[in-house]
C-alpha cells in the first residue's frame, strides 16, 4: 500500500511539472476548446440561415473575438496595439487556411454534402491544423509581458 502512494505522488509531481513548464499551453488549449465549441454550434446553426463559408466565417469571427480577449489575458498577458495586430495577421492567415479546408473537403472531397459527417471531418480539419499552425506562430511573435503575468 505504501509503495502505491508513493508512486502516485510520483506520478502527481509529474504532471504538476509537466503543467508548470507547459501551463501557457494548457490554457491557450482550454481556451481553444471553449472558442471551439463556440464557433462549431454558431457554424452549424448558421449554416440553416447562409452559406457554408458565409457560416463558417461567422463561427470564426465570433471565435477570434472571444479567443483575443481570452488568450491575451491569460496566455500572453499582453493587451498592447502589437499584440492585437499580431494577434490579429495571425488570425487573417488562420481564417484563410480554415476556409480553405472547409471548402477543399466539402466541395471536392465530400462533394457537396449536407450530412453531418461531412460537416464534422471538415470542420475538424478545419480547426485543428490552423489551431497547431497559429499557436506555434503566435508563440514565437507574440511575447508574454512577464511583468503582468498573474501565476
Amino acid at each position: 500500500m505504501n509503495e502505491y502512494c508513493e508512486e502516485r505522488k510520483v506520478r502527481s509531481k509529474m504532471i504538476k511539472d509537466w503543467y508548470v513548464q507547459h501551463r501557457f499551453f494548457c490554457r491557450y488549449l482550454m481556451i481553444s476548446i471553449f472558442v471551439t465549441l463556440l464557433d462549431v454550434g454558431v457554424s452549424r446553426i448558421s449554416e440553416m440561415l447562409v452559406s457554408i463559408i458565409v457560416a463558417n466565417s461567422i463561427g470564426i469571427l465570433i471565435g477570434f473575438t472571444v479567443q483575443y480577449f481570452l488568450a491575451s489575458r491569460h496566455v500572453y498577458n499582453n493587451k498592447d496595439m502589437a499584440t492585437f495586430i499580431k494577434f490579429l495577421l495571425t488570425f487573417v492567415f488562420g481564417f484563410i487556411l480554415a476556409n480553405g479546408i472547409v471548402y477543399v473537403c466539402r466541395v471536392s472531397v465530400f462533394q457537396g454534402s449536407e450530412e453531418f459527417i461531412a460537416f464534422a471531418i471538415s470542420k475538424g480539419f478545419s480547426i485543428a491544423i490552423p489551431f497547431f499552425a497559429m499557436y506555434f506562430l503566435r508563440k514565437y511573435w507574440i511575447k508574454t509581458n512577464k511583468s503582468m503575468e498573474l501565476y
